[in-house]
């Protein structure tokens, strides 16, 4: 009986470990990796407010957030509903989208990232049924955070991979 108990304790804290594997936050480009159990993260517009708030340090302490951001967010589980557009989304392969609304409410943000989505071909043939015909189609997508660079150095680009795109309405 002692010998099951101790058994079945050890287990739990193996699989309690395995499940707490962290993700790489490489920032150099580098895709993330790690276990599927991943947590949630904020909208874009949350992301684009820590990035305006670290442009306004001075380089070396902008530089060391940049990297606190990229590691809190690489990885992370995100749904964000973004804008796709015909010209920016021809082929599973090269497709992105805007993240914001520059016409409408989020006129004051000044980022300028566009995020890659990384879609299979039956993601991206229902996504380009959905949105054949439209110049601007509006969707909400569920994705991982799996590439991210941010620096002072370079233009600031992310990728959402395993991408579900949630049905309208």
């Amino acid at each position: 009986m002692m010998k099951t108990a101790v058994m079945l304790t050890a287990l739990t804290v193996l699989a309690g470990c395995s499940r707490e594997q962290k993700q790489q936050a490489t920032g150099d480009g580098q895709q993330a990796t790690g276990n599927r159990q991943q947590q949630k993260a904020g909208t874009q517009r949350d992301l684009a407010a820590e990035i305006a708030s670290a442009d306004k340090m001075r380089k070396d302490e902008a530089e060391a957030r940049y990297t606190e951001i990229r590691a809190s967010w690489i990885g992370k589980r995100v749904r964000w509903t973004v804008d796709v557009l015909p010209a920016l989304c021809r082929s599973a392969e090269a497709c992105h989208a805007l993240p914001f609304d520059r016409m409408g409410a989020d006129r004051a943000i000044v980022q300028g990232w566009m995020p890659r989505l990384r879609l299979d071909g039956a993601t991206f043939a229902g996504l380009e049924a959905r949105c054949t015909g439209r110049g601007r189609c509006p969707v909400t997508v569920e994705a991982t955070v799996s590439d991210f660079t941010l620096s002072a150095d370079e233009p600031t680009s992310l990728t959402l991979a395993d991408v579900v795109v949630a049905p309208p309405g």
